[in-house]
């Protein structure tokens, strides 16, 4: 709905109009209310007070896709009553690009100028300027929103059609009256005639041109044609720039003569072939952007993530993450014209996707109550279909709208039929889920008439049912492989195990939550153990030979932090960052005499003898891990715990697992020094006073 009729209200009425706006959007949207709060106050001083603004208002979203950054722009125009007055331009749009911004905001300010309105620059991360390279890219449809970000002011020429048509119109008034046509008061008095044959020569090539429709006026009876045709005056008085309104602009004009016409048509073709300003400086400016440098976890499709775990990753992205992923795309002065006005947007929580699910049920079935007096009800189970064959965690709402929309809306046609032509007369229909098979069930004044069941082709649950096989078998292995490294070196249980993935190319999952913010040189050795944790458990278990090529990432990420380590951390023999000679920048010493590569492979190998040493006092609690998830495709923390405290060695049965990394080693290490420094400081200070008391009991 509409909370308004016009933007012309007092300060009062538009603070209740912002107030409503929020509750409303809180209410549509889910998982957003902070978002919201901050766009609700970054706007609130230019919807109050637009005239005082001197420049644009900025405000940037970034967000992984799907989260509802456009739809809330343009739900908020909606409720603000700015609908009309929402400008949005797609930078990812090719066939928009095709067309120049500088053109399109030409057409749209070039008669508003100074008119409060709202501009959304969608896809932003397509208008970058640097490439993958880091080199300078031409991207020339966006280069003038660098002065709109800006300023909010810049020039234009006027459109050549525009120009086209007043020199058009002005050859016209000429020849006529070269002709002889006499001209009072804009008004036709001599040779009419000759007037309408030359129009109609010179216009032959527009459109059903009627003099008639144009020229005729009647005053009291008496038909009258004016010199300047009635659809000019407009274009006339946009380009003059008349602060006049345009009545009064055109009664000035209907005193004129022939001659003094001519001379405002010269004049006003010397203005449109000039450079015009447009002012967008009341205007407030959306940028809207997906940041694939920032939201790092966002390139995983896999649907068994934890959508917990990226909700809460995505909220320790701050300004300065978004401001370094900029600089993959843009130069440094493009994005200071952003601002730091860069509001963030979360990964939904498993609360908000169940949420969004009972929201777009609700929807849905107050839609079709509405239209056919059908109740639709969902059931738990329902419900939990949908979210195990509708989330995908890094993807947002859309695929999660697309399986509600498979499931119920491309249903319903099928089961509307069936209340007619088997003569239900139902009032409800109530979708449940129970043993791989929907059923739906017509219920008339509260009791049941008939229950329609099918089995419904589940591409994700196919996908995750376990198969009871060697693949499985093998993965279990690997992945409590991994599991008990997690344990036994970072002193953190997973929140779960998968022994089985609907994801392409992983076969299983295990999901580590670390619990501090640093990567210490001992730590980097226990990852490098983590990583070599599901190979070595194979070997383990099925023998050396029997290992698999499913450890080729494991081992990928291995080799790159080792040599992070040694040639990027200085945690290797020298203080220095290594390259090859090939790699030629002031960054890194190329001197590679030294055997930096055998410091590589010895922190493998040590990496590797751990992770082995481990497995082995640990092989109960292996096989007991596994072989729970080559029955079962998932183990969860609580489940994780139960088995360590069972078959684990004496070691971890006793370990305390870190829950809280805030306060491990640093802190306590500087504050236990600063405590000995400040005893060490006051026994000196002591000594000092006993000493100066000794020599003055010497001098009496």
């Amino acid at each position: 709905m509409n909370l308004t009729k016009s933007n012309d209200y007092s300060i009062e009425m538009k603070s209740d109009i912002l107030k409503v706006a929020k509750a409303t959007l809180k209410a549509e949207f889910v998982g957003i209310d902070e978002v919201i709060d901050e766009v609700i106050n970054s706007i609130s001083n230019w919807y109050l007070f637009p005239d005082l603004q001197e420049r644009p208002v900025v405000i940037n979203l970034w967000g992984m896709t799907g989260v509802g950054k456009t739809a809330l722009i343009i739900r908020i125009s909606e409720l603000l009553d700015y609908e009309s007055k929402l400008f949005t331009y797609d930078m990812g749009n090719r066939a928009e690009r095709n067309t120049s911004l500088k053109e399109i905001l030409s057409q749209l300010f070039l008669e508003r100028k100074g008119m409060p309105a709202m501009i959304m620059l969608d896809e932003f991360q397509f208008a970058n300027t640097k490439d993958e390279k880091d080199m300078e890219t031409d991207n020339g449809f966006s280069r003038i929103i660098w002065d709109l970000l800006d300023s909010g002011k810049f020039q234009t020429y006027r459109q050549d059609s525009a120009v086209r048509n007043l020199i058009q119109n002005k050859e016209i008034l000429e020849q006529a009256l070269e002709c002889g046509v006499k001209v009072e008061n804009g008004i036709v008095t001599e040779n009419l005639e000759t007037y309408k044959e030359i129009n109609s020569f010179n216009r032959e090539d527009e459109f059903c041109f009627d003099f008639e429709n144009y020229h005729l006026i009647t005053n009291e009876g008496e038909k009258r044609y004016t010199f300047l045709p009635s659809h000019i005056f407009s274009p006339l008085y946009y380009i003059m720039a008349k602060k006049t309104s345009i009545s009064d602009f055109k009664k000035s004009l209907m005193k004129l003569n022939g001659t003094e016409t001519i001379q405002v048509f010269e004049k006003c073709i010397e203005i449109a072939q000039s450079n015009a300003w447009l002012d967008c400086t009341k205007c407030i400016i959306f940028v809207v952007g997906n940041l694939d440098e920032a939201y790092t976890m966002s390139s995983s499709f896999n649907p068994d993530l934890n959508a917990n775990e990226f909700h809460e990753a995505s909220k320790l992205i701050n300004i300065n993450h978004i401001k370094q992923a900029l600089r993959y795309r843009f130069r440094n002065e493009q994005i200071a014209r952003l601002g730091n006005n860069h509001i963030i947007y979360p990964a939904f929580s498993e609360h908000s996707f169940y949420a969004l699910i009972n929201l777009e049920l609700k929807n849905i079935a107050d839609k079709y109550q509405n239209k056919f007096g059908i109740q639709l009800e969902f059931t738990d189970n329902f419900i939990q279909l949908i979210y195990d064959e509708g989330v995908f965690p890094t993807q947002g709402t859309r695929p999660l709208f697309s399986t509600i929309y498979q499931f119920v809306n491309a249903k319903f046609p099928e089961l509307f039929s069936k209340n007619i032509l088997k003569k239900l007369d139902a009032d409800k229909i109530v979708f449940d889920y129970k043993n791989e098979v929907l059923s739906y069930e017509f219920n008339k004044s509260g009791a049941p008439v008939y229950v329609f069941e099918e089995k419904p082709n589940l591409n994700l649950s196919k996908l995750r049912r376990p198969s009871n096989d060697d693949l499985q078998a093998l993965v279990s292995v690997h992945e409590a492989g991994h599991a008990i490294i997690s344990i036994a070196c970072l002193k953190v249980l997973p929140e779960y195990v998968c022994s089985t993935s609907s994801d392409i190319g992983s076969g299983g999952v295990t999901t580590v939550k670390r619990k501090w913010k640093y990567l210490s040189k001992e730590e980097i050795l226990h990852h490098i153990a983590l990583d070599f944790g599901g190979i070595i458990a194979e070997k383990i278990i099925f023998g050396p030979d029997k290992i698999t090529r499913g450890s080729n990432e494991d081992i990928k990420k291995a080799t790159e932090l080792a040599s992070f380590a040694i040639k990027d951390y200085g945690m290797g023999s020298i203080l220095a960052s290594l390259n090859s000679p090939d790699v030629y920048s002031k960054e890194y010493l190329h001197d590679m005499t030294g055997d930096y590569n055998s410091e590589v492979k010895a922190l493998l190998e040590k990496g590797a003898r751990l992770a082995e040493t481990i497995l082995v006092r640990e092989k109960n609690l292996l096989i007991q891990l596994a072989d729970h998830l080559s029955d079962e495709r998932i183990i969860k923390k609580i489940q994780i715990e139960e088995k360590v405290r069972e078959y684990g060695s004496a070691y971890l049965k006793n370990q305390k697992f870190i829950e809280n990394g805030d306060h491990l080693f640093y802190r306590l290490k500087l504050k236990g020094q600063v405590f000995e420094a400040g005893n060490d400081a006051l026994e000196k200070l002591l000594n000092e006073n006993q000493m100066a008391i000794s020599l003055n009991k010497n001098q009496e």
